[in-house]
């Protein structure tokens, strides 16, 4: 009775098995090296495993209707399966053209390959021309004391003004307080005032950018023009010897009034010189240069930007 049993049994286990393993296998074995009792493949479809003679089968598990339990994540990252390399197609027959492909480039368009190639070459031929031109070499600007330059006059009024005009580059200052009626040529359009050897300044009219190339005298209104054709009688203004600056020319009285009220405020000795039709007015007289020098100065920081020292 017991034999009878355990026969039945053994019957039963081998018909479950055959039903296990007519639904199939899975979709891909997993290696050797999985060691979990069960295994789910890329289709989501669950197997156990089972062992038969030292041989490892996988026997899928089922429904209680027999159907195959699926719809479990992988046990196993699913790789992309590589694309396969595509037939080639048959020639078409004569007189019909092949179809477009979707995605293929217009006719004469470049391809993908042929852009990186050119892109490539381009990226070769720049590293080449950086390494076989190397940067220019910066050399160290060297400093050079300016040289004098003296102005060449162009007729006898220009000679008058520009007699003891001699700087160098380093003394040119721009010209902040120009007088009203200033005409420059237009070979030189840019008035500018300058500094001259004796502590004064004058105007001058140059070219842009031009330095002191080329520069002319100004061409001023009628009572200032007046001034340079007729020195001013220093003479008159005072019998003691001494030193004198020259702080400004008025063809209006009332403007020199008003200058010699303000040069005795700073505390200025004053004098009057003749000039034809302008009344010049002088600081002075001083007993040497240095005192004629500090009074300069004095002027010009009390606004007297064009006082000179005569």
């Amino acid at each position: 009775m017991l034999s009878k049993a355990v026969s039945a049994a053994v019957c039963a286990l081998a018909t479950g098995t055959g039903l296990a393993l007519a639904q199939g296998a899975p979709a891909e074995l997993p290696p050797d090296s999985f060691r979990a009792p069960q295994y789910v493949d890329s289709q989501g479809c669950v197997f156990l495993r089972a062992g038969l003679g030292g041989a490892v089968t996988w026997v899928p598990r089922v429904t209680p209707d027999r159907k195959p339990l699926c719809g479990y994540p992988p046990s196993l990252a699913v790789t992309e399966p590589v694309p396969a390399v595509a037939e080639a197609l048959p020639l078409p027959p004569d007189g019909e053209a092949a179809a477009p492909q979707g995605d293929s480039p217009a006719d004469g368009a470049p391809t993908a390959g042929a852009a990186a190639q050119a892109a490539a070459d381009a990226a070769r031929a720049t590293v080449a021309a950086a390494v076989a031109e190397p940067a220019p070499r910066r050399t160290a600007a060297r400093r050079h004391k300016p040289q004098p330059v003296t102005i060449q006059p162009a007729d006898a009024t220009e000679a008058l003004a520009l007699r003891r005009l001699t700087l160098g580059p380093d003394e040119i200052r721009a010209a902040a307080d120009l007088p009203t009626g200033v005409s420059c040529p237009a070979s030189a359009p840019r008035p500018r005032r300058f500094a001259t050897s004796d502590g004064g300044s004058t105007l001058l009219c140059t070219r842009p950018g031009g330095g002191l190339k080329g520069a002319r005298v100004p061409r001023l209104p009628a009572p200032e023009m007046a001034l340079l054709s007729r020195a001013p009688d220093v003479r008159q203004a005072s019998q003691a010897a001494g030193h004198y600056v020259q702080v400004g020319a008025y063809a209006r009285r009332g403007n020199a009034i008003g200058t010699r009220q303000r040069l005795t405020a700073l505390g200025l000795p004053v004098a009057v010189a003749e000039g034809g039709a302008l009344e010049i007015i002088l600081a002075g007289p001083f007993e040497d240069r240095t005192a004629t020098r500090g009074a300069l100065r004095d002027l010009r920081r009390a606004g007297f930007h064009d006082a000179f020292i005569r």
